[in-house]
């Protein structure tokens, strides 16, 4: 009987050896898997922060002339200066000085209720706007509104006519092309405006530059996840902000006023994507 049980206690010992062997090897052999999250391609990087309104991105076809209302004479001053380096480094065509202002930034104690006093007051500041994009821009919660007065011209900058239905166009004298747009969008003026509590401590240089981006082209903030750039557009939203345009940001407006205006919304950004990734891999080998 002795002997059954010392041959059943070696049994168990050996079993539990056994056992112990099995899970070492078995946490060795343990491969945590993961999906690792793709970075967002350039493409996705230019379409996440580019609005557009119906297919087509909009610009301005004449000199840009940034003003600034609501800051005191001294800061206004130096804001426009540094709007109009701005709007110099991006490449884009600036006006002369004591020119008719059509990029304009306002600082304001409450945007929401100016916006809605501006729009009482003078409807024509935001006549080119949908009923839905007015409602959207009266509904933000702020700190930051911007809206574009836009018009739709033919591709080689002739008039269309405006249709009875939404806003179709009648174009004449088009020329038709898989390659291009028939039609373009021009902005006869932008407009920025900020909540003043929200500029304290930025730079003026920061401030100037925001608005020259948001007021070049009609953008956004980056901040959807499909952003993979440092940008000035964030300045609002990231914890720590650009001190001011940033290459892709001077690459990116100078990419949309390059060349014609007679594309598509997909064909546009496609080419700003093109540009932005060549600058950025000019820069970094020049790094190397």
């Amino acid at each position: 009987m002795k002997y059954c049980s010392v041959l059943f206690a070696g049994a168990v010992l050996l079993c539990a050896a056994q056992a112990q062997a099995q899970a070492q090897d078995d946490e060795q052999s343990i491969i945590v898997e993961g999906n690792r999250e793709k970075p967002p391609s350039v493409t996705q990087s230019v379409r996440a922060i580019t609005e557009a309104e119906s297919g087509n991105l909009a610009r301005f076809e004449v000199d840009v002339c940034p003003a600034v209302a609501g800051l005191p004479t001294n800061f206004a001053l130096t804001v426009v200066e540094l709007m109009r380096d701005g709007v110099r480094d991006a490449d884009v065509d600036l006006a002369p000085e004591n020119c008719a202002p059509n990029l304009t930034l306002i600082v304001t104690d409450d945007g929401r209720a100016l916006i809605a006093g501006m729009a009482k007051a003078n409807a024509r500041l935001f006549e080119r706007l949908t009923a839905q994009e007015m409602s959207k821009l009266r509904e933000n919660p702020g700190p930051v509104w911007s809206w574009h007065n836009t018009q739709t011209k033919r591709a080689d900058g002739g008039p269309v006519s405006e249709g009875e239905v939404g806003r179709a166009v009648i174009v004449r004298g088009a020329v038709m092309s898989r390659l291009s747009s028939p039609v373009r969008k021009e902005i006869n003026g932008g407009f920025v405006v900020l909540d003043l509590d929200s500029i304290d401590g930025f730079t003026l240089k920061q401030i100037a530059e925001f608005a020259v981006m948001r007021g070049l082209a009609q953008t956004r903030d980056g901040q959807s996840g499909k952003f993979g750039f440092e940008s000035i557009l964030n300045l609002f939203v990231d914890g720590k902000p650009t001190e001011g345009l940033t290459s892709f940001d001077r690459e990116y407006l100078s990419s949309i006023y390059r060349g014609g205006n007679g594309f598509t919304y997909a064909q546009k950004t496609r080419q700003v994507a093109q540009d932005v990734a060549r600058k950025e891999n000019s820069t970094a080998d020049d790094a190397e």
